[in-house]
Parts: structure tokens; sequence; C-alpha cells
């Protein structure tokens, strides 16, 4: 219809008429066009509120993983100080036995967090972290998954370097540790608790000069900077997470979702 009429005012040379046209066509482009693009920018900002609200529960989940392993890590790593002061000691009441002896083999309990960075890793692996119009927020999510590569090298280092020295350790204390046979799936091993509970399958039944011998000394010195220094890591990343919760909350009241 509108294109005959067009037709009909270019033959007659009505050059009015024409640009009117001309002026509709283009403008009804334009308006479709804009009403598309409000659309697209609508159903945007939606998408946008639920990946805030699913980061910000995430984070929440993080915060209190970490929380657990920074109180369990803190707990091993002021025990471990203990003991060494015991073991070069090389004597001890029978209470101070009793704790050397409940407390050596946690040594070995050394496991990594359950972090729930589904969301994250979602998002920044399709793309849909650029629907968050916050860049502060983008680039925060980016750095949580570079602190948990980080995390993760820290274990790897440990876990090497503890290779080499475990069976001389759990010689030397007279008890054979077969940790992939202990029930981690049945405890919570992020916890203090969890992890005596653990230990309450091992019973060290060595004589008091096997505990004090240069290879159980040397292993406890030697892990107890590494522990430490995971949990400065560990205090580092948890403040990084509410870090980055707190900016996901301002930006969804921002938004007002």
């Amino acid at each position: 219809m509108l294109l005959r009429r067009y037709m009909e005012h270019l033959r007659d040379q009505n050059w009015t008429a024409v640009w009117l046209d001309l002026v509709v066509v283009v403008l009804g482009i334009f308006l479709g066009m804009q009403v598309t693009q409000w659309s697209h920018d609508r159903a945007d900002r939606q998408q946008e509120k639920i990946h805030l609200e699913r980061l910000e529960q995430a984070l929440d989940s993080n915060v209190d993983q970490l929380e657990k392993a920074i109180a369990l890590q803190s707990a091993l790593l002021e025990n471990h100080a203990r003991v060494i002061d015991l073991l070069k000691k090389g004597s001890w009441i029978e209470t101070e036995d009793q704790f050397v002896r409940d407390n050596i083999v946690k040594i070995t309990f050394w496991r990594a967090i359950d972090f729930d960075l589904g969301v994250i890793t979602s998002l920044t692996s399709s793309g849909e972290i650029n629907l968050i119009q916050n860049t502060d927020v983008q680039e925060a999510a980016f750095r949580i998954l570079a602190s948990d590569a980080t995390l993760d090298s820290q274990l790897d280092y440990w876990r090497n370097w503890y290779v080499d020295w475990f069976f001389g350790f759990t010689s030397a204390i007279g008890v054979d540790i077969d940790t992939d046979r202990l029930h981690y799936g049945e405890t919570d091993v992020r916890t203090l608790s969890g992890v005596e509970k653990l230990a309450e399958n091992i019973l060290v039944t060595a004589p008091k000069d096997q505990l004090t011998s240069k290879v159980v000394r040397d292993t406890y010195t030697v892990a107890f900077p590494l522990r430490g220094n995971y949990l400065a890591h560990l205090r580092l990343f948890l403040k990084q997470i509410k870090e980055t919760r707190e900016l996901v909350a301002e930006e969804r009241a921002r938004l007002g979702a």
C-alpha cells in the first residue's frame, strides 16, 4: 500500500509527497529499531539482576566455606606450634604427651576447600559477565578465579613436598596412615571437630624417642610455615570475597534488584 502510493507520487512528480513518504518509512524503521533495542536492553537488565543475585548467593556460600577453613587452619597452626615446642624440649608431662599424640597426625589433614565457583566460572566463560554493566564487578569476578588458582597451587606445592616426607614421618610415629581409606565424605573436614573425629581413628603408640626423632621434628618445622602461608592466602581470599559481595550488593541495590 505504502509502496504503491510512493510510486504514484513519484510518477506524478509530487516531490513533497515523495519526501514525506520517505520520512515516514525512515521514521518507522528508526522507531522499530528503537523499540527492538529497548526490548533487548530491558531483557539484558533483567538478566543482569538474575546474574547479580546468583553471584551474591555464591559469594555468601564461599564466605562460609572460607571462615570454616580459616578457623580450622588457625587451630591446627596453633597446635602445630605447641607440638613443635614440646618436640624440641623432648620431655613432657602426661597431659602434654596425650596432646602430642592427639595432634601429631593432624599434620596429615590438608584438604581442598569446596568453593562454589560454578556461577562465576559460567558467567566468565560464557561471556554473560558482560551483561553486568559495572566493570568493577566484572574485574572482581576474574580476580576471584585467579585467587582460587593461586590457592590450588599452594595446595599442590604442599602436597608435593609432603609426599617426599610422608612415609618417613608415619614410620617414625609408628602409624600406617592410609588417607584414601578414611571416610572424608561422612565428615566435614573443614572444621576442627571434623578433623578431630577423623583423628580418633588413628592411634599413635610410638615411644617418645620416636616422636622426638629428627624426621618428625623436621616435618613439623617445615610444615609450620607452609600452613601459615596457606592460612595467609585464605585470609586474603576471604577479604576479597567479602569486598566483592559488598560490591555486588551495592549494584543490586542501585538496580532495585
